[in-house]
């Protein structure tokens, strides 16, 4: 019941917000590159597993080459619970596939030696981490304390589609909302070509034209040869469709305030 309610007051808010609704701004005009230039000192950018960086590659791409940002890139799981059916991998096996390519995809982008917590990534019909909310958040914590980002870049409210581990990376890093700015991809924006994978509670504060990263953002996917099929689908096509349909990337600054317009 408490979650049936969760979900009607989120669905009422919504409706209130897109009444409201202004367009992003674009993140290379004068004000979204002024507004990014304040950022992108030190990006942390924290995802759940690898493959999940490929949701704000664009952007990554977009602050190495056009502010020479040094990002940091924390992972949570080394991927263990993306086994395929029929696949000849153990766990152990995929969590080193999957670091190693990560690794590939981080270097692509321009992002060197990506780190893990090292949390447990079951699999389950519920993929959550085998980790307490707690520890998770002092994880998190522990990062921004260490690396003193400028913000951080992670998962929407909604997890993208719903997705817990997502969910519980976005609300740890929020929780630090008082330390340090957080930017969360997936924004919604109406007529998205991706619609299905916005957090349809975050409305879109910029946006990120990323056509000129695209050979760089497919190559950094390829690398992900043991999750292909799941972009493949996300994309309804192959690799390159997905990245295509990707192009427009949406950002939600988190206690932004957009000036009237």
């Amino acid at each position: 019941m408490t979650q049936i309610l969760t979900r009607a007051f989120r669905k009422a808010k919504r409706s209130m917000r897109r009444a409201h609704y202004r367009d992003p701004v674009d993140f290379t005009s004068p004000e979204g590159h002024g507004i990014l230039s304040s950022l992108a000192l030190r990006p942390l950018v924290i995802v759940a597993h690898p493959d999940d960086e490929v949701f704000c590659s664009g952007l990554i791409r977009h602050l190495v080459s056009r502010f020479n940002s040094q990002i940091t890139l924390a992972c949570a799981t080394r991927g263990e619970g993306g086994l395929r059916a029929g696949s000849e991998h153990s766990t152990g096996d995929l969590a080193t596939i999957r670091s190693k390519e990560l690794g590939e995809a981080a270097s692509i982008l321009g992002v060197r030696n990506p780190g893990f917590f090292d949390f447990e990534d079951p699999r389950s019909p519920v993929p959550a981490f085998n980790t307490p909310s707690a520890d998770v958040n002092a994880a998190v914590a522990v990062a921004i304390s260490r690396e003193k980002p400028t913000v951080i870049i992670t998962h929407g409210s909604s997890g993208e589609y719903w997705h817990p581990a997502h969910t519980i990376l976005h609300r740890a890093a929020v929780e630090n909302l008082r330390v340090v700015p957080v930017l969360t991809f997936n924004a919604w924006i109406p007529n998205h070509p991706l619609s299905h994978l916005l957090n349809k509670d975050d409305p879109a504060h910029f946006y990120l034209d990323s056509a000129p990263y695209l050979p760089q953002r497919l190559q950094a996917l390829e690398m992900h040869r043991s999750q292909t099929d799941v972009f493949e689908k996300f994309g309804g096509g192959d690799l390159r469709t997905y990245i295509e349909k990707a192009r427009i990337e949406t950002y939600h600054l988190h206690g932004y305030k957009p000036l009237p317009r």
